[in-house]
């Protein structure tokens, strides 16, 4: 008898286990895990650095992204959203360093409308493309 509830404790504590470890795995804290980023030339897009993986800010999703640059001062990215929220953080961390906050569009513009964003090197303005 006491072999019998010595293995449905064992058992319990297993699968209590295996479900801990489940909800580590599938639900990580904070961020969402999106995709992979990679460092090169502009014609070798990973000679500088392979695939590692990157994590946006809670909620958002690689297909919100309309635009991304990184700062020549600091050296931070800078990832704007289809929401009009824009974030800082390292390329692997996109909101690392300042958690979403709101940019103002040109008039008449949306995010909708942009095809490209940049960020000067010299002097951190950031520059958009609009359709």
């Amino acid at each position: 008898m006491k072999m019998i509830l010595l293995a449905n404790v064992v058992a319990r504590v297993i699968a209590t286990l295996v479900l801990i470890c489940t909800i580590v795995v599938v639900q990580p804290v904070g961020h969402a895990l999106a995709a992979d980023v990679s460092s090169g030339t502009s014609s070798n897009l990973d000679q500088y650095r392979a695939l590692y993986d990157y994590s946006l800010p809670p909620g958002k999703s690689p297909a919100d992204i309309v635009g991304m640059g990184i700062a020549g001062s600091n050296d931070h990215v800078y990832v704007w959203f289809d929401d009009g929220t824009v974030s800082s953080g390292t390329s692997s961390n996109l909101d690392q360093y300042r958690a979403l906050y709101g940019y103002s569009l040109p008039p008449g513009k949306s995010p909708a409308d942009i095809v490209g964003m940049g960020i000067a090197g010299s002097n951190d303005h950031v520059y958009v493309w609009f359709e």
